[in-house]
């Protein structure tokens, strides 16, 4: 039989992969194959056959579906033009007795035996993932952006005073006050306010402490200093004895002493020494 056209439908419902010809048939689709030598691998393929002959792919020879139970049929017969199978030889006629007998008749010719389906190897293994390449160059630098504008330079101070040239009277204030109240005494010193002072190599040895303080409380004695947490010494303090309460009192310290030359954190401390309810407000000016 002469083939020109040969299609493989897939009506199974899901795709299938014919192994030994490496083809996939997707489901509801088909392959075609019009020359002759694709014909003819494809129906060398036991694959192909089996899953014919199962009803999971369906042959057709261009006009019409094979039907499984014909598949091996219809594959023998295929007419792939290498020599066929020669059948037997028939039967030698009887010699005839007396004088020469008549030939008998030549047997049939057998059927031309199937064309045999040789086994597609398996599909050998897939190579080696590649390693992969190097890293790519980092990006330049991006740009550094335009400096700020500098502020303002603020006022400079009033002049120091004093003998020798070495003190200052630049004016630094703070204030601050105790906690709401005190009640009997505050034994010890009380924080009100930290001061960041930038240190005499940069800012000068200032000449005295100027401290004003008021309380609520008029019996007892207060004290307030002016301390150095960083480095742990005792800068200034003065004593406000017993006095009239809710009176403003100014006094100075004129020989403040170790002050730090690096910037350091300065407190001012207040403390108050006898029975009573009160509250104490402290301000400094350096």
């Amino acid at each position: 039989m002469a083939l020109n056209s040969l299609v493989i439908k897939n009506e199974s419902g899901s795709d299938q992969l014919i192994r030994d010809l490496g083809v996939v048939v997707a489901n509801n689709g088909s392959e075609t194959y019009d020359q002759l030598e694709d014909i003819r691998l494809a129906l060398m393929s036991e694959d192909l056959r089996q899953m014919a002959k199962n009803q999971v792919l369906v042959l057709n020879d261009g006009q019409q579906d094979i039907p499984y139970t014909q598949v091996d049929e219809f594959i023998i017969s295929f007419d792939t033009g290498s020599s066929q199978v020669t059948g037997p030889t028939g039967c030698q006629g009887p010699t005839g007795c007396g004088q020469t007998g008549c030939t008998g008749p030549t047997g049939p010719t057998g059927p031309t035996g199937p064309t045999g389906v040789g086994v597609t190897g398996p599909t050998g293994n897939t190579g080696p993932h590649g390693d992969t390449g190097p890293h790519g160059d980092t990006g330049p630098q991006g740009s550094t952006g335009g400096q700020g504008y500098t502020g303002p330079t603020g006022p400079t101070g009033p002049s120091g005073s004093g003998s020798g040239g070495g003190s200052s009277s630049i004016l630094i204030s703070c204030g601050g006050e105790s906690e709401p109240f005190f009640d009997t005494s505050l034994e010890s010193y009380e924080v009100v306010h930290k001061i960041p002072f930038p240190g005499t190599s940069s800012f000068g040895t200032p000449s005295s402490v100027l401290y004003t303080m008021e309380r609520t409380h008029a019996n007892g004695t207060t004290y307030c200093r002016l301390y150095d947490d960083t480095n742990g010494n005792l800068i200034s303090e003065v004593t406000l004895s017993t006095g009239p309460a809710d009176t403003v009192k100014i006094i100075t310290d004129g020989s403040p002493s170790n002050w730090p030359a690096a910037a350091a954190v300065l407190s001012l401390e207040i403390k108050h020494m006898d029975n009573g309810l009160g509250r104490i407000y402290a301000a400094l000016i350096m």
